[in-house]
């Protein structure tokens, strides 16, 4: 089907290199592909509903976003952990690291003597006690940024780094075929 013998040994080699680019392309996809799944598997990615308006602002009920197991945490992420009183899970946002100091007066947070960011301009409810302590080596503490309906280290107090499952990123931009 080759006009000429010259013309066709060109035609053959080109479709020769694009066959290889195609095995090559299908490859890559499944590796790709494979990587994911382990990811998935590994529960190193996990997809996660928010359960309650304890986040809000951040985070209304029923937002969703994607958990990671990152290498290390941050002051200010917001971290899926273990209910240290019902065992399930729970959201709330990684205020204090271990030996950070936690001062709690009049219904103000205070980590390290500065006022916490995060609340919104929210305080505790008055009938949280003051306290006024270091954290210990491996633990942290966390708060909702909903401080007047939250749960978090307020009530329940410091929490094992071990309890921490990951942080939530991303946002739903993206994720509506989940729905």
């Amino acid at each position: 089907m080759f006009l000429c013998r010259k013309h066709g040994l060109i035609v053959m080699l080109i479709s020769r290199d694009v066959s290889r680019n195609r095995n090559l392309a299908g490859m890559l996809l499944l590796v790709l592909v494979l990587w994911i799944l382990y990811l998935v598997e590994a529960k190193k990615v996990v997809y996660y509903e928010i359960a309650s308006s304890s986040m809000e602002p951040a985070l209304k009920a029923g937002a969703r976003r994607i958990m990671i197991r990152p290498e290390a945490y941050q002051t200010g992420d917001i971290v899926v952990l273990t209910d240290p009183k019902g065992g399930g899970e729970m959201v709330s946002r990684l205020a204090g690291m271990e030996t950070d100091h936690i001062l709690m007066k009049r219904g103000i947070l205070y980590i390290n003597g500065k006022r916490w960011v995060y609340a919104n301009g929210m305080t505790s409810p008055a009938d949280m006690p003051d306290v006024d302590f270091s954290l210990p080596s491996g633990h942290v503490y966390v708060v909702c940024d909903n401080m007047s309906s939250g749960y978090d280290s307020r009530e329940f107090g410091p929490v094992l780094v071990n309890d921490l499952k990951g942080i939530l990123v991303e946002s739903d931009h993206g994720m509506r075929f989940w729905n």
